[in-house]
């Protein structure tokens, strides 16, 4: 009886299994190589989107588009990939609009769109030089993997659904000097007595249920009869104008839900406001009307300290102005950032 048949049989499994082995250990290590730097890669991309997004300081601010891809360069360049920094090529920042409500991405830098949003591609390829190394599997003629990641950031305005529904005009805003007024009241009656108006962030003509709707919605406070919304803020980009109203719709129940949430939050609550082009000098709103389908231009983060009702109508807050300065020229900074930045995708 022959005894060398098991012995051949059995190096054949022993190749086939170090075969399978070797290849399982090229898949475990490479593959997961791989995985490592794409994750590298995705940081890369929701960092620079981030600050891409948060550098275009207004929509439709053309004046900002050059900076917000450059920035947008700078951070990915921060970060580090495969042990070297996330260096950014030509068509891998792209600038357009995100639809909150639908999720999707218009990219594009002209006029209809409301430019919004920032995508971000990093690359480790063959076709940009610095695909990534397989250790193992290049003695199976596969030398480096291909391997990509991308952001979207977007812009989301303070929340279309319960937004605090008050707007101030640019002119407003600032003083004669260009600096943002760190302390102001808003106060509501007509012509030149004012200096705020109401909104619902829409292009809709505000009315007094619907303003206290809104104002009980972004307070957290209870909804009066007949209101809709959920106290559930969720991001939604405004659109590029917004319908304002004078401030007759400041009602009893409205003023009582502000001074009630600020006792509630301990004596400020912090809200945005959307702030509109008035044409006007800064500083000298003069007659300007808070009753006309407005282009915004920026938001103003405000502390709300209380509210005031007939015969002298107004909201007292203070501006955050940590975060505040002068405009650029010809844009629309006012050294806040317009909008809440969020990775979107």
């Amino acid at each position: 009886m022959r005894c060398d048949a098991p012995r051949g049989t059995a190096s054949v499994l022993f190749a086939l299994t170090l075969t399978l082995l070797l290849t399982c250990v090229a898949l475990t290590v490479d593959l997961g190589h791989a995985w490592l730097v794409r994750g590298q890669l995705q940081n890369a991309a929701d960092a620079a989107a981030l600050a891409g997004a948060r550098s275009l300081d207004g929509l439709n601010n053309r004046g900002q588009f050059a900076t917000a891809i450059a920035t947008a360069e700078t951070f990915s360049a921060y970060q580090r990939a495969d042990g070297t920094p996330v260096m950014l090529g030509g068509g891998d920042v792209v600038l357009g609009s995100w639809n909150f409500a639908a999720r999707t991405f218009t990219p594009g830098m002209a006029l209809p769109y409301m430019v919004n949003a920032v995508q971000v591609t990093t690359r480790r390829t063959q076709a940009t030089g610095n695909a990534v190394q397989n250790a193992i599997a290049g003695l199976w003629g596969t030398p480096s993997t291909d391997v990509t990641a991308t952001a979207i950031a977007a812009g989301g305005s303070p929340a279309s659904a319960c937004g605090f529904p008050i707007a101030m005009a640019d002119c407003g805003v600032l003083d004669v000097n260009g600096a943002v007024k760190c302390s102001t009241v808003f106060q509501f009656a007509s012509g030149s007595m004012q200096n705020a108006g109401f909104t619902l962030f829409n292009t809709q003509n505000p009315n007094t249920p619907d303003i206290d709707c809104a104002f009980a919605c972004s307070l957290r406070r209870p909804l009066p009869k007949k209101c809709t919304c959920t106290n559930n803020c969720v991001a939604s980009s405004v659109g590029q104008s917004i319908r304002l109203s004078n401030g007759n719709n400041l009602s009893n129940g409205a003023v009582d839900d502000i001074n009630a949430a600020v006792t509630s939050a301990g004596g400020a609550v912090r809200v945005q406001v959307p702030v509109v082009a008035s044409n006007r000098p800064p500083g000298s709103c003069g007659s300007f009307q808070y009753n006309n389908l407005q282009q915004v231009v920026g938001y103003l983060t405000l502390d709300v300290t209380g509210a005031t009702g007939p015969p002298n109508k107004s909201v007292t807050a203070t501006a955050d102005c940590s975060a505040t300065g002068s405009p650029t020229p010809g844009g629309y900074l006012y050294g806040y950032p317009s909008t809440t930045v969020y990775v979107v995708q």
